[in-house]
């Protein structure tokens, strides 16, 4: 059953989001986590978030990822590292108007994908599913598909969790390297006229050099994808959404298929790093105890 929160005022920092088009520094005002914004009821807006070892901070991480989503005001949440299917029930309850889905099997306490999706928004038209799930080499956790409806158009985002970098381990690249040639492939043959957004914790970045990049089959594909994120990841690491790594790394990614391309070059569309750790009494060493090591990467579409 969903149930109604109350949201709880603190008094915080607020700090602007970087945006994937436009870049400028943080402008620092009085505020709080209820000074979140980032949705809006003319576009359409997906988020990926790995909430690490959700959740690390009992039912405290429950409560502010609860408002995190609610005051940022996003239709999708894609999530990764969902641990406890018991603490995403509650999250979901906390969350009025909206549908939880999570992969795996129920009794599980592994790192699983899943979905935040607002309903009284999007509809889902087919309900989450994994694919290549019999390939762990290349996906570890396999992808979760969702369908759905907004602005009387479909889409079809892919959640994703790619292997982690291992010390010693040479094989970890090449495991990413892998799954995105898979993943592509898929994609052309399986959707290939559909709107298609592939988000989640990549693992990798897109910078690294031609004969290096995991991402080159769809770096290199200019007519058919594009990363809605690349201005973030090619930009100052204040907004790379993996602030822990010595200097910051950029690690969490949005991909768009060309049916995308009109909508997301529309002036109201944009990508943004949410900086929610600037808004947190203690910053961002408070926000690594309490929510995550990850930040949050939303891309907001204007659909005509």
């Amino acid at each position: 059953m969903i149930r109604y929160f109350t949201l709880f005022a603190i008094t915080l920092l607020l700090v602007a989001c970087g945006s994937g088009n436009s870049v400028n520094e943080p402008n620092v005002t009085p505020g709080g986590l209820n000074d979140l914004f980032f949705g809006t009821d003319s576009t359409l807006e997906i988020m990926t978030w790995n909430l690490e070892h959700f959740p690390i901070h009992d039912q405290t991480t429950v409560a502010y990822a609860a408002q995190v989503i609610a005051n940022l005001d996003v239709d999708v949440v894609a999530l990764q590292e969902i641990e406890s299917l018991n603490d995403f029930s509650l999250l979901e309850s906390q969350l009025p108007g909206w549908e939880g889905f999570r992969a795996g099997f129920a009794s599980s306490d592994k790192q699983e994908l899943a979905y935040l999706i607002n309903t009284q928004r999007v509809a889902i038209t087919q309900s989450p599913y994994e694919i290549f799930q019999d390939d762990w080499y290349a996906f570890p956790r396999p992808p979760y598909v969702v369908h759905i409806a907004a602005f009387g158009q479909d889409f079809v985002v892919i959640n994703n969790h790619l292997k982690a970098e291992i010390l010693g381990d040479s094989l970890c690249q090449d495991r990413r390297a892998q799954a995105c040639i898979k993943l592509k492939d898929y994609i052309d043959s399986q959707l290939p006229f559909d709107n298609v957004v592939v988000v989640g914790d990549m693992n990798d970045i897109l910078t690294d050099p031609v004969n290096d990049n995991v991402f080159l089959p769809f770096l290199s594909d200019t007519q058919n994808f594009a990363f809605a994120d690349y201005d973030i990841a090619i930009g100052s690491s204040y907004y790379w959404s993996y602030p822990f790594w010595e200097g910051g790394s950029h690690l969490d990614h949005i991909l768009i298929t060309d049916e995308l391309f009109d909508e997301f070059d529309n002036a109201a569309s944009t990508t943004e790093t949410q900086l929610i750790d600037t808004f947190f009494p203690g910053g961002l060493t408070a926000y690594g105890q309490v929510l995550s090591d990850h930040r949050p990467v939303a891309m907001k579409l204007f659909i005509p």
